[in-house]
This record gives structure tokens, sequence and C-alpha cells, in this order.
């Protein structure tokens, strides 16, 4: 419900939106957003052409059906290349089979 909200916005309609429910009311809403869905829903469901194909918790549906993690990390450009190489290290010593996407300096 809030694509295209502005940051401000949307948490106020989140806040909304979570007190509906912890008054004990039922919310149905629609979104392509699974930062939304976490953050409102305790379950969900993904649909397909217009059809239901599975329902469960955000968590069940990304153990069960997702691909993996993305994770964005930000580093100031007077940060020493020593600190890059290190950071490549260590996630790819804890995190096996991850892979660098994008590389902006």
């Amino acid at each position: 419900p809030t694509s295209g909200v502005d940051p401000v916005s949307r948490r106020k309609l989140w806040d909304v939106v979570s007190k509906c429910q912890q008054s004990g009311q039922a919310i149905v809403l629609t979104s392509h957003s699974m930062e939304e869905c976490e953050a409102l829903c305790s379950r969900l469901t993904i649909m397909v052409a217009g059809q239901m194909k599975c329902i469960g918790t955000t968590e069940y549906l990304k153990h069960k059906f997702g691909q993996g993690f993305t994770i964005k990390i930000k580093l100031r450009c007077s940060q020493h290349s020593h600190t890059l190489g290190q950071l490549k290290h260590d996630m790819a010593s804890h995190f096996t089979n991850c892979s660098i996407k994008d590389e902006h300096l």
C-alpha cells in the first residue's frame, strides 16, 4: 500500500496498520514489497495469475522458496583498500557461494 509514498508517510501508515492489528482487527493488504510484508504481516500468500500458490509466515516462505540473501554494504571513500579486501575475505569465509554483483568505487 505504500509504493511511491515518502518515508515519513510510509512509517505513519505502517503505525496505523500495526495499531489495528494489535486491537485484534484482521487486515488484508496487497504489496510487492517483501520489506513491507515482513513489517506488517503475520501470514502472507503468493499469488500467480490470480491464483493462490502458497500461504505461510514470511520465515516459512523464505525458507521454502527463497533463493538466498542480498547484502548491501556501503563504505566511506576515505577507508583504505585494505579494509575492502578484508571485508571481501570475511564475506567469502562466512558465506559459501557468495558473489559480488556490483562494486562502485
